[in-house]
């Protein structure tokens, strides 16, 4: 998906009589890309909103009441709100709210010296050997 900046960028070089090439190799990006955005204009695309978006609270403790089980999150939902949402809707919104998710931490850093780790060292050192 591209950019809202990106999208601008397009424009921005298509009123200055940018070919839809140049534009394409300036921003690394497809000339079927360029072409799309020219077409649409200014207006970016439409993004999915869903109708369940009010309950998004209920939801939040919910899930954490019911430790995850989104099946069970449906079921609360359904008897204490009777808020029926289909199953595919109510996994969308967890996963478009990032609900129940935690951000990875970084595993460590590996530093090695310059010939240390052999078998994938593919840095240019030139030796001599023989006087070569």
């Amino acid at each position: 998906m591209i950019t809202l900046v990106c999208r601008q960028l397009i424009l921005e070089m298509a009123e200055k009589d940018a070919s839809i090439r140049n534009i394409a190799r300036t921003l690394k990006v497809s000339r079927n890309t360029v072409r799309k955005v020219l077409a649409k204009g200014s207006t970016p695309g439409q993004t999915k909103e869903s109708q369940y978006e009010q309950y998004l609270p209920v939801i939040k403790d919910l899930f954490r009441e019911c430790q995850g089980n989104i099946v069970r999150v449906q079921e609360e939902l359904e008897s204490r709100h009777a808020v029926i949402i289909p199953y595919q809707s109510l996994t969308w919104i967890i996963r478009k709210e990032g609900i129940g998710t935690r951000k990875k931490k970084r595993a460590g850093e590996y530093v090695f010296a310059p010939g240390e780790e052999m078998q994938h060292d593919t840095s240019p050192h030139n030796i001599l050997l023989g006087g070569e």
